[in-house]
């Protein structure tokens, strides 16, 4: 079964604040890249994010034997103790679910969106190392399923005041709204503009008509998301996709 992982690296001086905030420091570089692991077997989290971080290009001297520690770190962890919520802030992530191991945080990711906690099936993991005056932090997002090529996508709908409802759980039989748009490759804007309209279209496929011009949109290192107003018979509805 094919997993998707999406990883955020951070390099920042060891001084800098925690790192969830680490990301928003003047002195961070960040890097995100999107790996797909293909295996016999389902991979459990830390397994999959292992695998990904060792697939990527190498890093430079400096970042080297940090990322030498992660992988140790998400090599054997300790036993397991459970942790409060943890919002990873500026990155629309919120942990539930938490576990540590050591340095390793491992949870279920909500999507933090226009006030709403909007819950998926996305595995997360937040761990942090630190070693000659520098640290590096890392938030993967692990998914299941066949997302190659394309950044999967998950769209909400719902009364604003009240609780939004994934999509997938209307089963409507209308045409996938999985993996549309956002293929890799493309550029920011080529990309973006597909989001846009696999948003309108996801709402669409329900008979809600969204304004397009008026769709609010924010970006994070790990998340896309785009949040329109619309009425339909006489209902407010609030309509949320996002892009992982």
């Amino acid at each position: 079964m094919p997993t998707h992982v999406r990883l955020l690296l951070t390099l920042t001086p060891e001084a800098a604040t925690d790192a969830a905030n680490a990301h928003a420091d003047a002195a961070a570089v960040s890097h995100v890249y999107d790996v797909s692991i293909s295996a016999k077997r389902r991979s459990s989290t830390l397994e999959a994010v292992r695998g990904a971080l060792s697939s990527l290009p190498a890093a430079t001297p400096e970042e080297r034997p940090l990322r030498e520690l992660l992988l140790a770190a998400l090599k054997v962890p300790p036993a397991a103790q459970a942790r409060a919520d943890v919002p990873l802030q500026g990155l629309g992530v919120c942990m539930q679910g938490v576990n540590a191991r050591g340095p390793v945080l491992e949870g279920i990711a909500t999507f933090a969106v226009a006030d709403k906690l909007l819950p998926s099936c996305v595995r997360a993991v937040n761990v942090t190392v630190g070693a000659n005056g520098l640290q590096l932090a890392l938030v993967a997002l692990v998914y299941g399923g066949n997302f190659a090529g394309a950044r999967p996508e998950f769209h909400f709908l719902g009364a604003p005041s009240g609780k939004l409802v994934d999509l997938r759980t209307l089963a409507t039989g209308k045409k996938s709204v999985v993996a549309t748009a956002s293929a890799s490759g493309t550029s920011h804007f080529l990309r973006r503009a597909g989001q846009l309209q696999a948003h309108a279209a996801a709402m669409q496929d329900l008979g809600v008509a969204v304004h397009v011009p008026r769709t609010l949109r924010a970006h994070t290192p790990l998340l896309d998301t785009y949040v329109s107003h619309a009425e339909h018979q006489g209902r407010a509805l609030m309509c949320v996709s996002v892009f992982a």
